[in-house]
């Protein structure tokens, strides 16, 4: 995911204060060419860097800069980057992942999804970082970001029309991260808000479970599994765990497959 074959003299460029720079040629769109460069170096600085060299973006104010370049822009190859650069810093900790949430990465990045949840528009590459940037964002402690009505749609179109192993793992194992959430908060007698209960009866309709059966059949029935669909085993199973118990319909189905 987000591979880069050069390694970039990542101290070097912040002890000569190039970052500010950066940051700055990242926001000019009247010169494509320079914003993609300077995005491909802050994106290269976070992937190969050290935990310190991303707090040093995050004191940058990388967060807002970045949201608000993902919410302004419609080049894909931009939209890949910054999706991904948002996934790496939300995966590096707690902190970083309550700052892009506070600045509003998840609705900036469900802005961007809503515009190709018809996935034969768009390269692949930028579906799957966009997947990978949310599916980060809850994959931390708890508090999550809020559930919203589109972040329900979203996950529920990319899971329902993606053919690509890796959208797939992200959206399941963020699927997974949300439902396992919202069941612990009703297990402690916590209400949950209308677009909670959405979301769960989302994952409870019989065209999701069909889905969710559907990638389990080809994972266990087909010898060699095109595009690696066990790697999406795992959240599947935990989630039709989690809500098998709501509904005997899923928990026979689940039962008659031997799950």
């Amino acid at each position: 995911m987000c591979e880069i074959e050069t390694d970039p003299p990542i101290q070097q460029i912040i002890d000569r204060a190039l970052v500010p720079f950066f940051l700055e040629f990242s926001q000019n769109h009247d010169n494509s060419a320079l914003q993609v460069e300077a995005v491909t170096i802050i994106e290269k600085i976070v992937i190969y860097g050290s935990s310190d060299h991303r707090s040093y973006l995050i004191q940058a104010d990388i967060a807002p800069t970045f949201i608000q370049l993902l919410a302004s822009t419609f080049n894909e190859d931009i939209i890949s980057q910054v999706s991904c650069v948002l996934g790496h810093l939300a995966g590096d900790c707690v902190e970083f992942r309550d700052i892009l949430i506070t600045e509003g990465a998840l609705p900036s990045l469900l802005q961007v999804a809503e515009r190709y949840k018809d996935q034969s528009q768009g390269k692949i590459t930028m579906i799957q970082n966009i997947s990978f940037a949310i599916s980060c964002l809850f994959h931390c402690e708890r508090p999550f970001p809020q559930i919203t009505s589109p972040l329900s749609d979203v996950l529920r179109q990319f899971l329902l029309t993606s053919e690509d192993t890796q959208t797939l793992s992200f959206i399941c194992w963020t699927l997974y991260y949300i439902v396992e959430e919202l069941t612990s908060r009703e297990e402690d007698e916590y209400d949950l808000t209308e677009a909670e209960e959405g979301f769960i009866l989302i994952l409870m309709e019989p065209i999701t479970i069909q889905r969710f059966i559907e990638l389990l059949t080809a994972t266990t029935t087909t010898p060699a599994v095109p595009n690696d669909l066990s790697l999406i085993i795992q959240p599947i199973l935990k989630i039709l765990g989690l809500i098998g118990g709501r509904d005997l319909l899923i928990l026979e189905r689940m039962i008659e497959l031997n799950l």
